[in-house]
């Protein structure tokens, strides 16, 4: 099988140095070996097809899906190049044009994007095929006519029409079969929000990332939408948690920060004598008068009054030695008057 050998620019043209073909209608007599470019050998492409398209044929053939692994059939990729034959169905037409595209799809290998090369035309010429002679001739039109016919019947039986003999808007929703419609056949942007029946966009039909802020209705979040533990700290506003937002018994003593309660978060009365630690209550915590003699144990509330009296008894005891003391020195003095007074009336 003769090679040729086609290459793929940078910018996605087909050139070749000898476009000749072979002969209309050969059986796989050459094949492609088309080098494709950088962006085809990529990790976008996930693979390939190579059209063919007849002049006055009016339909493009296209080729199995060509992937760059695993590939068993004649028409394969390896090391940046496709292998292509040139099937007799397809090289029914002197000049036939090819064209390679590249497929990108998604991880449910829907198509994301086709990338197209150039057109490049390659030119066959006529030849004996079976017991039919199809030499140079000045009515060659009417011999590839005639070509065309044999091929369209043989080949392809359900072809009816080409593009350019349908009338515009003449294919009625009637016309498709169900399932007919394919990712390839549809234009970019063509699938409108009122196309979408209820329901249709389902999780997986979504890409990750792709429902912003924007998308998503007021209010249209609601509690069973949102993961166990996925709403963080930062995600909650300031001064947005109030008393209603809190369970019964959630704020936890590991929860309040040091010094944060104040005099006036206690309630009157509330500070019972369980929540007093052991001698905390100094002396300067206690107002005036405010210890009564019924808040004191009977114990100490008797020992507190023989301190007083004992008190008081040496208190009394001090002033009857010192009234003692002061009759004595009374009577002293009296006395000594007397004698003094006896003394003078004797010596007279």
């Amino acid at each position: 099988m003769e090679n040729i050998l086609i290459t793929m620019t940078d910018d996605g043209k087909l050139s070749c140095d000898d476009a000749n073909g072979g002969y209309i209608e050969e059986v796989k007599a050459r094949q492609l070996v088309i080098t494709v470019n950088s962006l085809f050998q990529s990790d976008i492409i996930t693979y390939f097809t190579v059209s063919f398209e007849p002049k006055g044929f009016g339909k493009k053939i296209v080729s199995d899906n060509i992937y760059k692994q695993g590939q068993t059939s004649e028409i394969y990729y390896s090391d940046g190049k496709i292998y292509c034959p040139i099937y007799d169905y397809v090289s029914v037409s002197p000049k036939v044009k090819i064209q390679v595209d590249g497929y990108e799809t998604d991880e449910n290998d829907d198509i994301c994007a086709i990338y197209k090369s150039g057109l490049m035309e390659l030119t066959f010429s006529e030849s004996i095929v079976g017991d039919k002679i199809f030499p140079e001739t000045e009515n060659a039109d009417l011999k590839l006519s005639e070509k065309i016919k044999e091929k369209i019947s043989e080949e392809l039986a359900s072809f009816v029409a080409g593009t350019s003999n349908i009338a515009d808007s003449a294919i009625t929703n009637s016309k498709i079969a169900d399932l007919a419609v394919r990712t390839n056949h549809i234009n970019y942007y063509s699938v409108t929000p009122d196309k979408l029946s209820t329901g249709a966009v389902t999780t997986p039909k979504i890409v990750d990332g792709a429902v912003t802020t924007v998308k998503m209705a007021d209010n249209a979040i609601t509690t069973d939408k949102i993961t166990n533990r996925s709403v963080t700290t930062k995600k909650i506003a300031t001064e947005t948690i109030t008393d209603n937002e809190l369970a019964a018994g959630s704020v936890t003593a590991s929860k309040i920060a040091n010094g944060v309660v104040l005099t006036a978060k206690i309630a009157d009365a509330n500070i019972t004598t369980a929540k007093i630690k052991d001698l905390a209550v100094t002396t300067a915590k206690l107002a005036n008068s405010s210890v009564t003699p019924e808040k004191l144990q009977e114990k100490y509330a008797l020992q507190s009054n023989l301190e007083t009296l004992s008190t008081s008894v040496s208190e009394n005891t001090q002033d009857i030695q010192t009234l003692r003391d002061s009759f004595q020195s009374y009577l002293t003095t009296i006395e000594t008057q007397l004698v003094n007074q006896v003394g003078g009336i004797v010596g007279s």
